[in-house]
């Protein structure tokens, strides 16, 4: 099994999974395949409508405004 890109080349890096996802073809390689923008748009769509994620952003907010002060106080 290989893994492949788009154009059917060898991926040697590591994908950006937030772009894309790997499908099977015929011969079992796995193909990275990115996501159209509708896609993308209707993954964020409900990225933010999801109360963990919500809390997460929330929780992510807070530790910058923590940092922030932090450095504040520092100076």
């Amino acid at each position: 099994m290989r893994i492949l890109d788009e154009s059917g080349n060898l991926i040697t890096g590591m994908p950006n999974f937030s772009t894309g996802r790997y499908l099977q073809n015929s011969d079992g390689d796995l193909v990275f395949t990115k996501y159209t923008d509708a896609e993308l748009a209707e993954i964020k769509e409900q990225q933010e409508s999801d109360p963990i994620m919500q809390l997460q952003l929330a929780m992510k907010k807070v530790q910058n405004v923590l940092e922030v002060q932090n450095e504040f106080k520092r100076d």
